[in-house]
């Protein structure tokens, strides 16, 4: 079996090329990945995906557990069109995307040994068990014109030739006790803050697109996302301000969590009994190109 690696973290992210076989091979090849740093860096990531894109379809794989680098082999799934997308996602441990990689856009197939564009054998497809078509995705996609605008220059992903401003997913934890951050309620709301005492390093910057609020009770070392205990109208879309960064009087604020009134919950009780001991808030980071 040959090797093909795909390094995220490198400036030269194919060192070994672009082409990762012929078509209509099976297991013949199998590619090396090593996550991106902002991947790899990230708590909230549990497991990876591999996501490949070939004849307009997704073709996800099962979870692989998080590692410094997983390998895939090259089924004959993936091996029926001259080239081949691929794309690491990220996952949380309840199963939600977190954060995809950069898009590698074509991977080079040559043609088959014969010298013909090999048929699929449906009955001898292997990997099973570990290559799922994406049900949402079993058919003809309206976007390849936009999968054709994704390109690179110079190492810098770009689309329809502009950069593309690249995101780093942080975690930073605020300890409630210590008093890094702080929750106030008023009535059936609840206000995460903390303060801006260097305006130009912030704990959180302004920018930063909070994707998940987790907390920890004292004396317990789980976190819970505070999303799976909120008790919110579905009607009102109360969260439209919640995972946004903004600052007031140098005081920053991540969340304005707005429970139903008159209702109890975790959440609620630990707050109000004083036991929430820290915060874990994960964001997206624009930074320069």
């Amino acid at each position: 079996m040959r090797s093909l690696k795909i390094d995220f973290s490198a400036e030269n992210m194919l060192p070994d090329g672009e082409y990762i076989g012929r078509m209509g091979e099976h297991n013949a090849t199998r590619l090396i990945i090593t996550p991106p740093a902002e991947m790899a860096e990230c708590d909230a990531i549990i497991n990876y995906v591999a996501a490949f894109v070939t004849e307009g379809k997704i073709i996800r794989s099962d979870f692989y557990p998080k590692s410094e680098q997983i390998e895939i082999p090259i089924c004959a799934q993936l091996t029926q069109d001259h080239s081949l997308g691929f794309q690491l996602e990220g996952y949380d441990g309840n199963g939600g995307l977190v954060v995809k990689s950069a898009v590698i856009g074509e991977l080079k197939l040559l043609p088959s040994a014969g010298g013909d564009e090999a048929d699929f054998d449906c009955e001898n497809s292997g990997m099973v068990s570990q290559i799922n078509l994406n049900t949402l995705a079993r058919h003809e996609h309206s976007n390849a014109g936009i999968l054709g605008g994704i390109g690179e220059t110079n190492g810098i992903l770009t689309y329809n030739g502009e950069a593309v401003t690249p995101q780093k997913i942080r975690t930073v934890e605020l300890g409630v006790d210590s008093g890094d951050a702080f929750i106030e309620a008023s009535g059936s709301t609840f206000v995460f803050s903390f303060m801006i005492n260097d305006p130009e390093n912030p704990i959180i910057p302004v920018n930063a697109d909070v994707q998940s609020v987790e907390y920890k009770i004292s004396g317990d070392d789980k976190w819970t996302d505070i999303r799976s205990i909120m008790k919110y109208d579905i009607s009102v879309p109360v969260l439209s301000q919640t995972f946004r960064v903004f600052v007031s009087d140098g005081i920053g604020y991540f969340a304005l969590v707005d429970f139903y009134r008159n209702q109890v919950n975790a959440f609620h009780s630990y707050v109000m009994s004083y036991q929430i001991e820290k915060l874990r808030v994960t964001y997206a980071e624009t930074s320069a190109a």
